[in-house]
C-alpha cells in the first residue's frame, strides 16, 4: 500500500499491517531545472517539475504514476533510477539513499532498478543481437569473463528468452527481424537479466497495436506474480494503470493531488483532476469533458493561484468559485481507507463524480 505521507501538520496514510517490506521510499522530493531563453541564453529561468512529493512502494506491489504531460511523473522516475539529481528531499531504494552512491554502489543501483521504455523500436540497438543485447546488463562492469562465465551468460539468455515467451534459438537474430510485440518481450527479458528489484514501466504498451497490449500487460502481470518484482508504471493511459497496479498516484504540475489503491481511487474519485483523467477513459460518457475550461498551464508557468488546478476547476465552478481555492493550498488529507486527496471539498468531489458519470469500464 502506498503511504503517502505528507508534511508534518498534514494528512498522512498508516501502512496496513499486512504490507511487505518497503522497497522505495520518497519523502519530500522536489526536482527544479533551470532553463535558459534569450538570444544569448543570459536569462535563467527555475522550473518547479516536482515539488515535496512523498510516496512508499512496497516490495512485490505496483504503482501507477499517472498525469498529464509535464506533471512530473517521468522525473521522479528518473530519480528513482540515478539518472536525475534531486534538488531537496530524500529517495531510498532498498534503504539506500541514492543521492550518495557513487563507483561501485552506482552500478549496484543500476542492477537493482532497470527500465522498459515505450518505444521497442529505438530502445534496442539495432547492430546487436538480442542474445547480446539481453546479456548486456550481465556484463556490465565486468572486464573479462572466462568460458564458464559465457556458457552461463548464454544459459541466461536461453532462460530468460523462454520466460518472455519467445524461442531460444532466436538469440542469434537481430531486432529488425521481430515485430513490436516481440522487440517489447526482448526488452523485458533484457530488464530482467541482472534480477532487478524494481522495473520501471515508462509507457510500456503506449507504441504497440491494440491488439498486442493485452498480451504484454498478461505477461507483466505474471512476471510479477512468478518473481515478485516491483513494478513503477509511468503512464497517461489509465487502462493499462487499472491492469497493473495496486495503488495509484495522480500527479498534476509537480504535485501528488490524490493517492490510494487502485479499486478506491476509480470508483470514488475524490480530487476534480482524477475525474478530468476518468472521463477520457474508455467507456466514460466524456460530459464532463465538454465543459469549457481554461487551458493547462505548465510547470514554467505556474498558476497564481494557491491551488494549482483552481483554473480549470469544474467542481470549483459548480460551487460558484469559493475563495479558499486561491487563497489556501490544499494539503492531502484522507478520504478513506489509505486513500488521500489534495482538495478543500472532497466531498463534493464524490458528488460531481456520480453526476458526470466518469467511473469507466477498464
Amino acid at each position: 500500500m502506498i503511504a503517502a505521507a505528507a508534511a508534518e501538520g498534514t494528512g498522512s496514510v498508516s501502512p496496513a499491517p499486512h504490507d511487505p517490506p518497503e522497497l522505495v521510499r520518497i519523502r519530500d522530493l522536489s526536482v527544479r531545472f533551470r532553463t535558459r531563453r534569450g538570444a544569448f541564453s543570459r536569462t535563467t529561468d527555475e522550473v518547479m517539475a516536482v515539488d515535496g512529493v512523498n510516496l512508499t512502494i512496497h516490495q512485490g506491489r505496483t504503482l501507477g504514476l499517472v498525469g498529464g504531460t509535464g506533471s512530473g511523473k517521468s522525473t521522479i522516475a528518473h530519480v528513482v533510477m540515478g539518472m536525475v539529481g534531486l534538488t531537496s528531499g530524500s529517495v531510498h531504494v532498498a534503504g539506500r539513499d541514492i543521492s550518495r552512491i557513487s563507483g561501485a554502489e552506482r552500478l549496484a543501483h543500476q542492477r537493482l532498478v532497470q527500465v522498459v521504455l515505450q518505444d521497442p523500436y529505438s530502445s534496442l540497438n539495432p547492430r546487436m543481437t538480442i542474445g547480446d543485447i539481453i546479456a548486456e546488463p550481465l556484463t556490465v562492469g565486468r572486464l573479462r569473463m572466462d568460458a564458464t562465465a559465457h556458457r552461463e551468460r548464454r544459459s541466461r539468455v536461453a532462460e530468460l528468452l523462454d520466460v518472455v515467451g519467445l524461442p531460444a534459438n532466436r538469440a542469434a537474430r537481430y531486432p529488425h527481424q521481430f515485430s513490436g510485440g516481440q522487440r517489447q518481450r526482448i526488452a523485458i527479458a533484457r530488464a530482467l537479466a541482472p534480477r532487478p528489484r524494481l522495473i520501471v514501466l515508462d509507457e510500456p504498451t503506449s507504441a504497440l497495436d491494440v491488439s498486442v497490449r493485452a498480451q504484454i500487460l498478461t505477461l507483466l502481470k505474471n512476471l510479477q506474480d512468478e518473481l515478485g518484482v516491483t513494478y513503477l508504471v509511468i503512464s497517461h493511459d489509465l487502462v493499462t494503470v487499472a491492469y497493473l497496479a495496486s495503488e495509484v498516484a495522480v500527479m498534476h504540475l509537480g504535485r501528488i493531488v490524490e493517492v490510494g489503491p487502485m479499486a478506491s481511487l476509480f470508483r470514488t474519485p475524490r480530487h476534480p483532476y482524477t475525474l478530468e483523467l476518468l472521463a477520457s477513459m474508455p467507456g466514460a460518457s466524456g460530459a464532463f469533458l465538454a465543459q469549457p475550461r481554461p487551458s493547462v498551464p505548465s510547470a514554467a508557468s505556474l498558476p497564481a493561484t494557491a491551488c494549482r488546478y483552481a483554473i480549470r476547476c469544474a467542481l470549483r465552478t459548480r460551487l460558484g468559485d469559493p475563495e479558499r481555492c486561491v487563497e489556501a493550498d490544499p494539503a492531502l488529507r484522507p478520504v478513506g481507507s489509505h486513500h488521500e486527496a489534495a482538495c478543500h471539498f472532497t466531498d463534493d468531489a464524490a458528488d460531481l463524480a456520480v453526476l458526470a458519470d466518469v467511473e469507466p469500464t477498464a
